[in-house]
């Protein structure tokens, strides 16, 4: 008996500490963000993520390369630069790290509850649509601020005129208060 022991002792060890460890359980709420995370990051979300960053990318990228090479880039040589944008992104971040780090965000902020209502939505057809809506949503936050620019600077420095009396020079183009 003892020499059976003995034989299986080392499986028994390596059982342990590898594949019984805390560091690889998954309790409810872990399991919970992961399906979460399965339901959120679905490809078509990935790709528009990818995409909207790509695209941020290629704005500075753009000017800077247009600046360099002083001509305006060809509508192929920004199609190329786009997906170059986009097969960096997709290597250095690829999906499973945002999903891991997309779990560890679910861990911290909501609870098993939360975590498995909104896996339910994400699962509902209509949830197919979140993506798209994001992405717009974020665009059209950015024309809207882009077409206030003047009137957000304004109200800055007026802002920053009543808290801050006389420290930041008023410029010329703006009237002083």
């Amino acid at each position: 008996m003892k020499a059976t022991i003995l034989r299986y002792l080392p499986v028994c060890i390596f059982y342990t500490l590898f594949i019984a460890s805390p560091a690889n359980a998954q309790g409810p709420r872990e399991l919970a963000a992961e399906r979460l995370a399965n339901a959120v990051l679905t490809e078509a979300y990935f790709n528009e993520t990818v995409n909207q960053a790509a695209t941020t990318a290629l704005t500075a990228s753009r000017a800077a390369m247009e600046r360099a090479i002083k001509r305006s880039l060809s509508e192929t040589e920004v199609q190329k630069l786009t997906e170059i944008w986009t097969s960096v992104i997709k290597e250095v971040l690829p999906r499973p790290k945002w999903k891991t780090m997309m779990i560890s965000v679910y861990l911290r902020n909501l609870t098993l509850e939360e975590m498995n209502l909104l896996t339910e939505f994400y699962k509902h057809p209509v949830a197919s649509k979140m993506p798209r809506l994001l992405v717009e949503g974020s665009e059209s936050g950015r024309a809207m601020a882009q077409e206030h620019q003047r009137e957000i600077g304004e109200a800055f420095f007026r802002a920053l005129d009543n808290v801050f009396p006389n420290m930041i020079p008023v410029p010329s183009s703006r009237p002083a208060p």
